[in-house]
């Protein structure tokens, strides 16, 4: 090819592209405009889909690091141990966890026709069969500048609830024995 063919079909190609860039068609109606939004937006869906689905696979599910699981005590033990990933502690060491049936009972009655229950969408046949109380004993170390919570050898209540479509247990709230909710 020629040098002239070269610069020929160069200038041909700089047109089509300055033709399609004239002022009356970057409107936001232009079938450009709207393919690069279109485009955009299903870009940024799909990296909150795959960051939502990393952050669940990774183990942080409802403001707990955790690893669901089938066996109740273990999602606990994973809570425990996925307080480290809190931008306050220093150590967690867990010791034991055991399911609490009179606690599992009492909040069972409680949480039965409650504003609370009704909020998460939850029937008493959901909470008599899907609803767990585990205690947890277990040593956290806090760095104090960032929290006011207490720390050292501590015994927790968790509160677990169980997915219908995959079996799953998944804590859902933590609290010190003691507290009022």
């Amino acid at each position: 090819m020629k040098s002239e063919q070269i610069l020929e079909a160069l200038d041909a190609v700089d047109d089509r592209w300055l033709q399609d860039a004239k002022p009356e068609s970057t409107g936001f109606g232009s079938k450009r405009n709207r393919l690069r939004t279109f485009a955009i937006a299903a870009a940024a869906a799909v990296i909150l889909l795959f960051s939502g689905f990393t952050v669940y696979r990774v183990g942080m599910v409802n403001g707990w690091w955790q690893r669901p699981s089938n066996d109740p005590l273990a999602v606990v033990q994973s809570a425990v141990e996925g307080e480290i990933n809190w931008e306050y502690t220093q150590s967690a060491s867990f010791e034991r966890a055991e399911i609490d049936e009179a606690e599992t009972a009492r909040w069972k009655e409680n949480l039965k026709g409650s504003e609370l229950a009704r909020s998460y969408g939850w029937s008493d046949d959901y909470i008599e069969h899907h609803f767990l109380v585990v205690r947890a004993v277990y040593t956290v170390q806090y760095d104090h500048t960032k929290t006011w919570e207490k720390d050292g050898r501590l015994e927790r209540l968790y509160f677990l609830r169980q997915d219908q479509e995959t079996n799953l247990w998944e804590v859902y709230e933590a609290q010190s024995p003691n507290e009022t909710p």
